[in-house]
């Protein structure tokens, strides 16, 4: 268990420590700073492009530890959703390009069979991911507004799926899973050292659509769905109860991104009222 968790958060916490900093001076030399804004907590200028230093160490550890050879889709996927942030960090993409670029990384996961497996009918069940997926992964997009709110429930939420995955045996798809998560974590607290208030970086979109998304997409049951008889396995390879975990684990977070958008932004209704 700590050989499978150890290396790889580590590894990514002690990179993590390093790169961030880069990526925080690459950001003022370039101009990339967020201001403050009645939305916002910060009341000065705040370098952005955290996220950049979460994804490169991230990425480096998963290829490192061959997780990104074994979980292909995943990584391409949040590869990919990163950039989208990122993108977004840079030129302000419009909500809807987002929105739209989502779900269409969410339906390449529903393609390969990453789905929530609750319902018996496929078609309510694919749109029950495509919510999933997209909500949780706009959910994370949203508490980035205060310091160390995203990071914190990243590492609090991220913590209670790992241990819901583990034991993995060597070699299965949920041991893949746990070192996945695991630099994630480890690439995610290095950031927060600098991201507790008050903040000297801000992950912007590119590091919060890709925590969303992977912790979204790690949720699913990406097993082949087999019929035995008239049964229906929807989890082959764990047993229900921890299928249904790894969604648990993010209930309570989800709310409470919800909660906390809803009252930052009836706040700055309010201030701009007043």
């Amino acid at each position: 268990m700590l050989t499978t968790i150890g290396g790889p958060f580590l590894l990514a916490m002690a990179l993590s420590l390093v790169v961030v900093p880069l990526c925080r001076l690459v950001a003022v030399r370039l101009g990339y700073v967020a201001h403050p804004r009645e939305d916002r907590w910060h009341r000065r200028d705040v370098a952005m492009f955290g996220g950049v230093g979460i994804a490169v160490v991230f990425f480096g550890c998963i290829t490192l530890f061959g997780v990104a050879f074994r979980l292909p889709v995943l990584t391409i996927t949040a590869a990919i959703m990163f950039l989208i942030g990122l993108v977004d960090d840079v030129l302000s993409l419009k909500p809807t390009t987002k929105l739209v670029a989502q779900i269409a990384l969410a339906s390449t996961l529903l393609f390969f069979d990453y789905r929530l497996n609750w319902l018996e009918s496929k078609t309510l069940d694919a749109l029950l991911t495509l919510m999933w997926v997209v909500g949780l992964t706009n959910a994370f997009n949203l508490i980035d507004n205060m310091d160390g709110l995203c990071g914190g429930i990243a590492l609090i939420g991220g913590a209670a799926l790992m241990v819901d995955l583990l034991p993995g045996a060597a070699g299965s798809r949920a041991f893949f899973e746990v070192r996945y998560l695991a630099a994630l974590l480890g690439a995610t607290g290095g950031f927060l050292v600098y991201n507790m208030h008050p903040a000297s970086i801000f992950m912007g979109d590119g590091g919060s659509l890709l925590l969303g998304f992977s912790f979204a997409a790690i949720t699913l049951s990406a097993a082949i769905i087999r019929r035995i008889g008239s049964s229906r396995s929807v989890c082959p390879n764990a047993a229900p109860s921890r299928c249904s975990g790894r969604w648990r684990a993010w209930a309570a977070p989800s709310a409470s991104a919800s909660a906390i958008s809803v009252r930052s932004g009836r706040c700055s209704s309010s201030r701009r009222r007043s």
